[in-house]
């Protein structure tokens, strides 16, 4: 009778800690996920600068997504970014 109690207690304590630790895998798995950089043959044909800081982007950096969406500008080129006065982000070196 002392085993099946103690059974009771332990089991919903060890779901708990599964279901916990499950999703803490996933959260994890998802964060990573979010910060790879695509091989350079898969990379868009534009950039991304912001306004405000005069500073260009590829559109996977973190940075870029940072930008509030009124104060984005789409560059086709590298050059033409270059040309308008925009610096290359020394984050992800478009």
């Amino acid at each position: 009778m002392k085993k099946l109690k103690s059974i009771k207690i332990f089991l919903p304590l060890l779901l708990c800690l599964l279901f916990a630790a499950t999703a803490l895998a996933s959260s994890i798995a998802n964060t990573s996920q979010s910060n790879i950089v695509p091989p350079a043959e898969l990379k868009s044909n534009y950039y991304i600068g912001d306004v405000n800081t005069h500073v260009f982007h590829t559109p996977y950096c973190s940075y870029a997504r940072r930008i509030n969406t009124c104060d984005k500008i789409t560059f086709y080129t590298r050059q033409e970014a270059i040309n308008t006065g925009y610096d290359p982000c020394e984050h992800c070196h478009p």
